[in-house]
């Protein structure tokens, strides 16, 4: 038997958890998908009361793999104390959101 060659990351699904690892500290949080068709893609984060933190990514993308990636710092480039933050990201037809935990 040959070994079966991983292929592209799946779609998100509406609604799924999206960055791994979550809870996280030191290092990144990332988010590997397959974006259904070309578009553009946007993510954010913001903090439990709503203010925005980070602008994780905007740019129109072809369709096929993305990935995004959060280092624990706001769009200043500081870091942001532990606690809970919320994801969105949005791409043609379809969006997910959910809570990324910090941890030190």
């Amino acid at each position: 038997t040959r070994p079966v060659a991983p292929g592209p990351p799946p779609a998100p699904r509406p609604g799924a958890a999206l960055f791994a690892p979550n809870p996280f500290g030191a290092g990144m949080s990332v988010a590997r998908f397959s974006l259904p068709r070309a578009g553009l893609v946007r993510a954010r984060l913001v903090d439990v009361s709503g203010r925005l933190v980070r602008r994780l990514f905007e740019a129109t993308r072809p369709a096929g793999p993305l990935e995004l990636a959060w280092d624990g710092r706001d769009d200043a480039g500081a870091e942001v104390p532990a606690g809970v933050y919320l994801y969105r990201v949005e791409w043609p037809g379809g969006h997910a959101e959910g809570r990324l935990v910090r941890v030190r």
